[in-house]
């Protein structure tokens, strides 16, 4: 019989009768071969033939195509009084699941000048979007900002009403926040014995929300959001924020699924840096490196988007 000559060649091969049938292909092609041996015999003849596997829907291949997406919802849900700052914002969120993979990782300071404009729901959104494990605080202390990052897994700091926190007092706390920035960042505090010493990891990526303004060290190494209050009119053209909203969900798992597949170059990150040395000149806006594949920079008046580090 043509199934059983079939199983006994793959058997010949190495290949189990549970190995043919976890791989599609060959599965499939046994049962058209048992299909065509049915047809033979005529009690089968009405059988039919077996249905094609269903084919995966086809991802998402370029990070224009990624930012396009996720740039859609933050416009669904948040207004902003700036165009550019959808794509610092979008650039910042498909960073963090890459930043392993660079040199340094800027924060994404949230900022208005007075309550209730929305920083909060800014943060709410970054939360359903950010690679586990996630600390979202409202406060904290900086003994967690110093001891977390050093667990098994480096997490995502979304630090709401960042102004509380006393940096401008704490010279410590916000020494902690300001060298995090790169690779390689620690601190160096005293152990249990008598002369040893424990360093501890500070790099992790950071947002933050404040009113007014930060230390001048964190602001120069944060990609600083406006965010002001939308109109009524404004208003009625956002859609209220659904944590369960489907959109969120599919839009987490495509930034999660094409970072898994970007592997960047060593020739790829030195050419993303020169184009950022060359370009960001004095008045252009500061701290946007290579990160998420794209460098997004403003030379002069003109905005620019360069596809880099495999995003075709």
């Amino acid at each position: 019989m043509a199934c059983d000559a079939i199983k006994s060649l793959l058997r010949n091969h190495g290949v189990a009768c549970d190995d043919i049938h976890a791989c599609p292909d060959l599965s499939a092609l046994l049962q058209q071969a048992e299909f065509l041996e049915n047809l033979k015999n005529p009690q089968a003849r009405g059988a039919s033939p077996p249905a094609a596997p269903p084919q995966p829907p086809d991802p998402m291949r370029t990070g224009a195509e990624l930012c396009t997406f996720t740039e859609d919802l933050f416009r669904r849900f948040v207004h902003f009084p700036s165009e550019h700052y959808y794509i610092a914002v979008t650039l910042w969120a498909i960073h963090v699941h890459l930043y392993s993979r660079f040199k340094h990782t800027p924060r994404l300071l949230l900022r208005s000048q007075i309550g209730g404009e929305a920083k909060t729901l800014v943060l709410d959104i970054l939360n359903q979007l950010m690679p586990a494990p996630i600390v979202y605080a409202g406060n904290i202390t900086a003994a967690a900002v110093a001891r977390l990052p050093n667990g098994r897994e480096i997490p995502v700091f979304l630090l709401d009403e960042a102004d509380n926190l006393g940096l401008w007092e704490a010279a410590f706390f916000r020494a902690m926040i300001n060298n995090g920035y790169k690779r390689g960042a620690n601190r160096v505090i005293s152990g249990s014995d008598a002369g040893e010493t424990v360093r501890q990891n500070l790099w992790a990526p950071m947002a933050l929300a404040c009113i007014r303004n930060l230390p001048g060290p964190i602001m120069r190494r944060s990609i600083v959001v406006d965010v002001r209050k939308a109109s009524k009119q404004q208003i009625a053209n956002l859609m209220e924020f659904d944590d369960a909203d489907p959109q969120i969900k599919e839009t987490f798992e495509l930034l999660r699924s094409l970072a898994a597949h970007q592997q960047p170059t060593r020739r790829r990150r030195a050419a993303a840096r020169s184009v950022v040395q060359k370009d960001c000149r004095a008045g252009c806006w500061r701290g946007r490196r290579e990160f998420a594949g794209i460098v997004w920079y403003r030379p002069g008046n003109k905005t620019k988007r360069q596809e880099l580090l495999g995003f075709a």
